[in-house]
């Protein structure tokens, strides 16, 4: 029950096959590639198992980048950490 490695933009750029930062923020910005799972100081990190189940996803699937790609693996991410207990939602 271990949470997601989280990794720099750098990692997520090489495992996306994006060359350029601009384009990579850009399409972070315009929602076509999930966007950061979390930060450290100054720079933005990456959930390791999103992104490679996106870059997966993306293989598979005659469809490119996109928003609909992003909600389901995201929404399938999130209810992955809530059932292994490594993400805790708070009853009030």
């Amino acid at each position: 029950m271990n949470p997601d490695f989280l990794i720099t933009r750098e990692i997520a750029m090489g495992i996306l096959n994006i060359n350029n930062p601009t384009k990579f923020r850009d399409m972070v910005r315009d929602g076509l590639i999930p966007p950061a799972f979390g930060q450290y100081k100054r720079n933005h990190l990456w959930s390791t198992a999103i992104i490679h189940d996106f870059k997966k996803r993306v293989d598979n699937s005659s469809r490119s980048f996109g928003g609909h790609l992003v909600t389901d693996v995201t929404l399938d991410a999130v209810a992955r950490l809530i059932e292994n207990r490594t993400i805790k939602l708070f009853d009030y």
